[in-house]
């Protein structure tokens, strides 16, 4: 299959799949290309009998993923932000559900929605120079996985620092939050991803795919729909819109709580 925005690679005897968000210029943002590929590559990832495990990294030093692509916002009715939101959560949700455990190998930035897919991998693996954050409320609009997922992970509290002050974390504070499982130099990011996963090929299959089972179990349900319904209220907004201005002249925002 050809793809235009990620790669799509098999190592190790065809048991290692690794993915790639391919659009470095760009910090690797997310369009709904993007997450249309990622949606076929993960599902052929779950479907392949000789995968494993699954990799989710970055092209480039600066970023693994900068987050969605603002202008994709942009000119959405409620009805189309709906649309939208409902076709991106199930891709990150699919990390979740899928047989296969999958680990992050984040590089550089991760913010927005590239945090939340790292949020939703299995395993998480971090450069030194990696960061995490979550800037949507500085264009008007709430983090949508990360408010179902994240305080599951860290706490309400911390949850909240980082939800609500939009201040990004380096790879060593969200190790020491349990955002991710290790941080190692730059140049050992994917070879470290990977002996992790020669780990994960030891054990049974159906023990992966259980035990990640398990422990996903109450993932999802109408959580999704109350994050569904809040965001799209939110892109129609007058402060989303002075947001998404504001992050375009390179300002401080004016929000009017409207």
């Amino acid at each position: 299959m050809i793809f235009r925005t990620i790669t799509y690679e098999k190592t190790d005897n065809n048991t290692i799949a690794t993915v790639t968000l391919n659009r470095p210029e760009k910090l690797n943002a997310m369009d709904l290309r993007m997450y249309d590929e990622l949606d076929r590559a993960f599902e052929m990832a779950d479907c392949d009998r000789e995968v494993r495990v699954a990799i989710l990294t970055g092209a480039g030093d600066r970023a693994f993923c900068a987050g969605d692509d603002i202008s994709i916002f942009q000119g959405v009715g409620r009805a189309g932000a709906r649309a939208f939101i409902k076709r991106v959560m199930p891709v990150m949700m699919k990390l979740e559900k899928m047989e296969k455990p999958v680990i992050a190998a984040v590089n550089g930035y991760a913010l927005g929605g590239g945090f939340e897919f790292a949020l939703a991998c299995d395993l998480t693996i971090a450069s030194e120079n990696a960061s995490f954050g979550l800037p949507e409320g500085k264009v008007g609009l709430m983090p949508a996985f990360a408010v179902l997922r994240l305080a599951q992970v860290i706490g309400v509290k911390r949850a909240k620092e980082l939800a609500l002050t939009a201040e990004p974390i380096s790879a060593h504070k969200a190790l020491e939050f349990g955002i991710v499982n290790q941080v190692v130099p730059l140049s050992k990011l994917l070879r470290t991803a990977k002996d992790m996963a020669r780990k994960i090929i030891t054990i049974s299959p159906l023990s992966a795919a259980m035990t990640k089972a398990a422990i996903n179990r109450h993932s999802g349900g109408e959580e999704i729909e109350y994050t569904t319904e809040a965001i799209s209220l939110l892109m129609m907004s007058e402060d989303h819109k002075e947001g998404y201005k504001a992050f375009l002249e390179k300002r401080a925002p004016r929000f009017k709580g409207k």
